[in-house]
Parts: structure tokens; C-alpha cells; sequence
């Protein structure tokens, strides 16, 4: 996992800290422009408190070392068995995930406030448990814990092997404190305030259908697609129309780019189709103007060929900038559709297929 820096190099020892603070924020706007990751493919990690002072790396024990794009937590007991489930959301799929817990734990009881003099739900409250091992167990009822995300209500507590509670005390938002007698063990238990008296609380009957799903995740893909809302015009490039009577797609190829020439050639034995649809297309050789241009052969192309200009790559670079944040070299293959009216209606970097081309 990312680790911060405990220091400071040398380099950086002589600039003051608002300095420091600004060069850090350029560096990391610059790593974000460039597609770097903060923690990109990595598993998720969970660590036990030891109660030495340290922790360790529990998460494949846990089976939560899941490599995906992890987000926020929430803690509840989802089927009312006494065992804390967790509710994980994420950035990729799947974007919501319950890891029912399903293990066999110890005995435990389970606590729900509600205020009177305090607001109700006993936001700020907090529940001291001793059970008589010399450790007290606490805990604060929450409205947000942790990243967007907001816990159950239900305060757990874990008891092992203990089958009694020496003493539990409530602390309520407003300062008042109160002893709490008659909890049930591995039960759920209600607390009005100033009743001092737990009441027993029954879970719904209603079996939950929970069942483990299968995953599939979908092959890599290379094919970008940027559908503009907001159309504006392309600046004006050498040798090809903005303005007619049909869309047109602008696209950079070379002949040593394999998936160029793949795409190349399913527009050759599509031509038909394409022209159907009223689309032109100008094909633009970036391969002419590197090094290797030896290596670049002309294709037998039935729709409008020429060459890519430096002054031409600029222009669809800085285009391309303006709305897609990542400051990187437009690869190729990479193709520009244009409306009627020479304004960019998508984008589309890699191999783009067929008949998204043509819906679009």
C-alpha cells in the first residue's frame, strides 16, 4: 500500500513549509495528469489491533484482501445473527459488495439507544462495557463513520468466552450518565434514556436471501470512447473540410501500428455500410513523419488518405487535452468524429468498433 514519507530530503530542507506544500500539490497534479496511480492494483488491507501497540496484516485471513477500488465501509449486522457484516462500496465493479460473515464467534450483545432529553437517535452517546477481564470495551453511536459511509446503530459488542456483564454505563450527549441493568446476552437490546432498564428486542422472522454471487469481470479493453456533450468546432486542419453535407472522422494511423491496420482494413470491406450511413473518412499517416518512415507503406484505401503534419498532431493534441484531464501523447490508432458541422462529437482512442462507429 502507499506510504507516506517520514522526512524530508535534503533538497527540500531549506524551503519553507508553504513552499513545500505548493511544490507537493504541482508534483502530484502533474503524476494525476500523466495516468499515474495512487494505488493502482492493489488489494485491499485489513488490520487486526494485537493490543501491543501494534497491528497486523489480516487481510487474506479474513478473505479481505479483494482487488478492487475500495471506497467506503459500513459495519451492521445484516441478518441479525450476531455476526458483524460488512458493506463495501468501490469506484469499479462491482460497486457494492455484503461480505456476510458467516464465521461461529463468541458470545456477544447488541445495544440501541434512543434519546429523550438528547436528540433521538443518541448521536454522541457512549457505551462502557465491563465484563470483568480487567479491559473495558467502548463505543460511540455515530452519524457518518468513517468515508461516506454511516454504520448501523446497533452498537456490537463482542464478549469471547464471557457469559455475564459486570457493568455497562451509557454517556449521553448531554453529559448525563446511567447505569444499565437488564441486558441479555446474545440478544438485541433497546435503551430509552433515563429508563436505566434494557428492553429485549426481537429480530424480523423474515429470512434474508443471501447468496454468494458469481463474478465475471470483462477482458481488458484499450478502446477509449469520449462522447462530447458540449460539441465545439475543430480548429482547422490542413487539407481536410469541416464543414458539408456528412459527418466526417478524422483518423491517425500508421502502418506499423497492428490494430491501425486491423481497423483500416474492416473500414476497406465495410465501405459500403460506411458510406450508407453518409460518414467520410480521412485518413491521416502519422508514421510519415518519424524516424522510421521507411517502414510506413501506402494502403489501398477507398475513402481520403494524406499525412499527418506535426502543425496537424498539435492541433488534435491540444484539442484532446481540453477535455480529457490526462496529459498523455494521443496514441494511435486515435480518430475525431465530426458532426455536420465540423464540431467533435466523439473521440475515440484504439480500435473502435464498427458499430459503435456507426451508432455514433
Amino acid at each position: 500500500m502507499s506510504q507516506s514519507p517520514e522526512n524530508i530530503s535534503a533538497a527540500l530542507s531549506d524551503i519553507k513549509a508553504s513552499d513545500r506544500y505548493k511544490l507537493g500539490w504541482k508534483a502530484l497534479t502533474e503524476l494525476i495528469g500523466q495516468g499515474r496511480s495512487f494505488s493502482g492494483n492493489e488489494s485491499n488491507c485489513f488490520f487486526l489491533n494485537t493490543r501491543d501497540g501494534r497491528f497486523t496484516d489480516a487481510s487474506a485471513a479474513t478473505n479481505l484482501s479483494l482487488y478492487d477500488d475500495g471506497r467506503a465501509v459500513a459495519v451492521c449486522d445484516w441478518d441479525f445473527d450476531g455476526n458483524q457484516d460488512i458493506w463495501v462500496s468501490n469506484r469499479n465493479a462491482p460497486r457494492v459488495r455484503l461480505l456476510h460473515n458467516s464465521s461461529r464467534g463468541g458470545n456477544w450483545f447488541a445495544l440501541r439507544l434512543k434519546g429523550t432529553s438528547s436528540n433521538r437517535d443518541a448521536i454522541g452517546a457512549r457505551v462502557v462495557v465491563d465484563i470483568g477481564d480487567k479491559r473495558l470495551r467502548s463505543k460511540t453511536v455515530r452519524a457518518g463513520d468513517g468515508f461516506l459511509a454511516q454504520s448501523s446503530k446497533w452498537l456490537h459488542f463482542g464478549l469471547g468466552k464471557k457469559d455475564s456483564i459486570s457493568s455497562v454505563t451509557v454517556y449521553w450527549p448531554g453529559g448525563e450518565s446511567e447505569k444499565v441493568s437488564g441486558l441479555k446476552i446474545n440478544q438485541f437490546n433497546t435503551l430509552e434514556q433515563g429508563k436505566g432498564q434494557a428492553v429485549l428486542w426481537t429480530p424480523p422472522t423474515d429470512n434474508l436471501a443471501i447468496k454468494a454471487s458469481q463474478i465475471t469481470f470483462n477482458e481488458p479493453n484499450n478502446t477509449t470512447r469520449t462522447w462530447l456533450i458540449g460539441r465545439i468546432p475543430l480548429p482547422p486542419l490542413d487539407g481536410i473540410p469541416m464543414r458539408g453535407d456528412s459527418p466526417i472522422l478524422i483518423n491517425l494511423w500508421s502502418a506499423r501500428c497492428a490494430p491501425c491496420v486491423a481497423e483500416i482494413s474492416e473500414w476497406t470491406q465495410n465501405e459500403k455500410r460506411i458510406r450508407d450511413t453518409g460518414l467520410d473518412i480521412f485518413a491521416l499517416d502519422v508514421g510519415l513523419f518519424d524516424e522510421n518512415k521507411q517502414n510506413s507503406s501506402p494502403i489501398k484505401f477507398p475513402f481520403n488518405t494524406g499525412e499527418a503534419s506535426p502543425e496537424t498532431l498539435d492541433v488534435l493534441d491540444i484539442f484532446h487535452r481540453t477535455f480529457v484531464e490526462m496529459q498523455q501523447p494521443l496514441p494511435i490508432p486515435t480518430s475525431f468524429l465530426l458532426d455536420k458541422k465540423g464540431r467533435v462529437a466523439a473521440i475515440y482512442k484504439g480500435h473502435i468498433k464498427l458499430s459503435t462507429l456507426l451508432d455514433d
